[in-house]
């Protein structure tokens, strides 16, 4: 059996995972809302329809105020240190790429503060580990279905995810948190980023650093 540690990855990436919570109870919530009743069924599907758009209307808002704010923090310039090598963002939630440790770290914490302030809870998870990102491609194949590729693989993608949705017991608010993958551990968070969570298969107990 090999000796090298699972967690080895030369050349590795810090990779953090972002969730915006509570958006698919948000979504199905929305379209469940029955429209007004009536005996008139012409009338009824008139109200259905309505409540539809209604619906539609709510959750396109805040998934575009989610986005709209995501891209506005990535877009600005980092005060000290490097901004994010990469980011891969689709549906709910985000992977973010850093060649460093405290990169990874200042940008959680901000992101962090940030989408509280905003009153978008969101939790994160973040992982050291391996990181490879393929051709990613958009086109129109011969039976004229669009085809959107944006193929990246890894340890460091799968720990962050991990983390994330580790369900730590024993933490206060679980929600608006961010946790850290076990190996390998970053020395030190401020303690203003909420609750810190070091999390594995089994999941540790979360501690505050």
């Amino acid at each position: 059996m090999s000796r090298t540690p699972y967690y080895y990855a030369p050349g590795g990436k810090y990779v953090l995972f972002l969730d915006l919570l509570g958006f698919t109870a948000f979504v199905r919530s929305s379209f469940q809302k029955k429209a007004e009743e009536t005996d008139d069924r012409e009338k009824e599907f008139e109200l259905a329809q309505k409540q539809f758009k209604i619906a539609q209307a709510e959750v396109d808002r805040e998934y575009r105020r989610f986005h709209e704010h995501l891209e506005e923090l990535l877009r600005r310039p980092s005060r000290r240190g490097k901004s994010p090598a990469m980011s891969l963002v689709f549906s709910d939630c985000a992977y973010v790429v850093f060649d460093g440790p405290k990169d990874a770290e200042r940008f959680a914490v901000h992101v962090m503060r940030s989408f509280i302030r905003n009153d978008m809870p969101v939790r994160m998870g973040l992982s050291y580990g391996s990181f490879t990102n393929y051709e990613f491609k958009t086109g129109v194949l011969p039976n004229g279905h669009l085809m959107f590729a944006a193929p990246f693989m890894g340890t460091a993608v799968v720990d962050s995810y991990r983390a994330e949705s580790s369900g730590i017991k024993g933490i206060a608010n679980p929600r608006s948190s961010i946790f850290l993958h076990e190996r390998p551990r970053p020395r030190r968070i401020p303690r203003a980023a909420a609750e810190i969570g070091a999390a594995s298969g089994g999941g540790r107990r979360a501690e505050l650093v």
